[in-house]
């Protein structure tokens, strides 16, 4: 089971992307564009392509989607308990994903 879970949805077709932590097992996988925006040293102590947010948006940016028209949100999960809550972006994603036209989770 994944730390966090990241839905971004094209505002002008309602596609979905999900994306989950560690869901990026290869960073040559990324869109070049989403690689180019990764913060380099990482802001935080874990790679900067490890988080939900950035498997989302890749596979929304993939498909073409104008970042203005996401709409992105993320939860953290208990593994013990299975509950979740509203995760925010840790400082990695708040560059990466800064053109994300709407981010409920923050």
């Amino acid at each position: 089971m994944p730390r966090a879970v990241s839905v971004i949805v094209d505002k002008k077709t309602g596609k979905i992307y999900k994306g989950t932590s560690k869901g990026i097992d290869d960073i040559t996988k990324l869109d070049k564009n989403v690689a180019d925006k990764l913060p380099k040293p990482s802001k935080e102590k874990w790679p900067a392509e490890n988080c939900a947010e950035v498997d989302a948006y890749n596979k929304a940016i993939k498909d073409g989607v104008n970042p203005k028209d996401m709409e992105m949100h993320t939860v953290s999960i208990d593994k013990k308990s299975r509950s979740y809550k509203d995760f925010e972006r840790c400082e990695n994603c708040k560059v990466t994903t800064k053109d994300v036209g709407y981010v409920t989770s923050d």
